[in-house]
């Protein structure tokens, strides 16, 4: 039997990438852009970042809110190993289409290239009801703005990658 999943089309992974970086307006890590990617697919997954958001707060209360994904994820870490080719074949086909480019402040951060973005695709981010919806926000707003490296940073408290030697 032949399932689809957003999270193994690199053309819906293109569009998450794009809908993110316009949403969030700066640039970002590709680390935290994957992180944050992965987060937008698998939002009930956000319950599982130890020590984040701090308890009792509205953030708290929004992730608490999120229903659990129709799948199941037995090993979230796996998942995420796989879904950087598809993250990394999407990149490529983005700066390819002229529509990414590398913030000159730093070489691993990328921004959008809103201008080239095709009408089309801004309609779409524009009808999208996921960007109205409070995880989508919890992500773009708060999740995106955590630190990425060390002990209390994002890669630590998500467990979805090495933070031991940043």
């Amino acid at each position: 039997m032949l399932i689809y999943h957003p999270a193994v089309d690199h053309h819906h992974c293109c569009y998450r990438l794009i809908r993110l970086l316009n949403t969030i307006g700066k640039p970002l890590s590709e680390q935290k852009l994957m992180l944050c990617d992965f987060f937008s697919l698998f939002p009930g997954q956000m319950k599982h970042i130890h020590g984040w958001p701090r308890a009792n707060s509205k953030s708290a209360r929004t992730i608490k809110s999120i229903p659990d994904e129709f799948e199941e994820l037995l090993n979230t870490k796996r998942v995420f190993f796989q879904l950087k080719d598809v993250q990394k074949a999407a990149i490529s086909n983005l700066f390819a289409k002229d529509l990414l480019r590398i913030d000159s402040s730093n070489p691993i951060a990328y921004s959008l290239i809103g201008e080239n973005v095709p009408d089309e695709i801004k309609e779409a981010i524009n009808r999208d009801r996921f960007i109205a919806s409070d995880p989508y926000k919890l992500i773009t707003n708060d999740l995106c703005q955590l630190e990425l490296f060390g002990k209390n940073g994002l890669k630590n408290k998500s467990g979805l990658m090495e933070f031991l030697y940043d």
